[in-house]
């Protein structure tokens, strides 16, 4: 927003017209207390110091009679105007909206969920200037964190930044009742369109992975780390009609020969290696080791026996 300059510059410009457009703008972007809306409007140039904040209570009523809709400040809000809704609405369609999961479903498995988390919010704000309830919750629905708890995951995610040790209540879908589990958090991924929580398990001695929707609560956490021993899982595969963008971070091109292309890949657990490999299709021959390939044979024909 660019209204600075002498008052010269917008002699031929309403002042209440330039502090309307203002005042929209600066409640757009966030709620605003009566001091912050004045210290914006001086810092534009366009209110005198010696103006009262009656000034600023006309140009509240001014866009409201252009259709905003704006909230008195209360305690609940922080003593801030909050700008509910504003008569400039976004017309999008459905075809807009697919183009926005596509991009999502295409970037979910590779960006940090921090970044996910802000892209979250982004949606949501954008969705407060859509009012076809239908094609709001459509958008919303774009959000790759849309069956998650926010609040949670965030939590989650400052986690595992400090490998805190944390105590959660966790509901497999199989069981009635959630069970404790006390865990170090290490990395939340997205998988196969799930978030996962990839985490040390004291009660297993192990490397778990806990899918994020079983997570009910965190109970308790405790920023004193312990040391964990769990070891990656080292395999290696071939990969036929390779595609360099197809790889994920855990993998890098070991060769390439007749066979096609190395792949060596070094997983948080067994289950995240086994989910790749199946991912994979028939493109995909594990090489090494052989017990990791032997446990793929059993999977495999444990699949198939569901459809015999």
């Amino acid at each position: 927003m660019i209204l600075s300059g002498e008052k010269s510059d917008i002699s031929q410009i309403s002042l209440t017209g330039v502090r309307a457009i203002a005042l929209i703008g600066l409640l757009a972007i966030e709620p605003k207390s009566m001091e912050e809306i004045r210290e914006k409007f001086l810092e534009y140039n366009i209110m005198e110091e010696s103006q009262p904040d009656d000034v600023i209570r006309v140009d509240l009523n001014t866009i409201r009679s252009m259709g905003c809709e704006i909230s008195r400040p209360t305690q609940k809000n922080n003593f801030k105007y909050v700008l509910n809704r504003h008569p400039f609405t976004l017309n999008l369609k459905k075809e807009n909206i697919e183009v926005v999961r596509k991009l999502f479903n295409k970037i979910k498995h590779r960006t940090d969920i921090p970044l996910l988390i802000e892209y979250d919010k982004l949606i949501k704000k954008i969705s407060n200037f859509i009012y076809d309830d239908e094609i709001r919750e459509e958008f919303i629905g774009a959000s790759p964190l849309i069956r998650y708890d926010i609040d949670m995951i965030s939590d989650l995610d400052i986690d595992c930044k400090h490998q805190n040790t944390v105590e959660l209540m966790y509901q497999k879908p199989t069981e009635k009742k959630p069970c404790l589990k006390k865990l170090m958090a290490k990395k939340l991924v997205f998988r196969n369109d799930k978030l996962y929580l990839l985490c040390y398990s004291f009660d297993r001695n192990d490397s778990i992975v806990l899918n994020c929707k079983g997570i009910r609560s965190i109970v308790s956490r405790n920023i004193t780390q312990k040391k964990t021993d769990a070891d990656l899982v080292e395999i290696k595969f071939y990969l036929k009609d390779f595609e360099h963008e197809n790889l994920t971070e855990e993998e890098s091109v070991i060769k390439k020969d007749d066979k096609g292309v190395l792949i060596g890949g070094k997983y948080f657990n067994k289950f995240l290696a086994m989910q790749r490999v199946l991912s994979l299709g028939s493109k995909c021959v594990v090489e090494e080791p052989s017990d990791f390939r032997d446990f793929i044979v059993s999977k495999l024909k444990e699949m198939r026996s569901l459809y015999e």
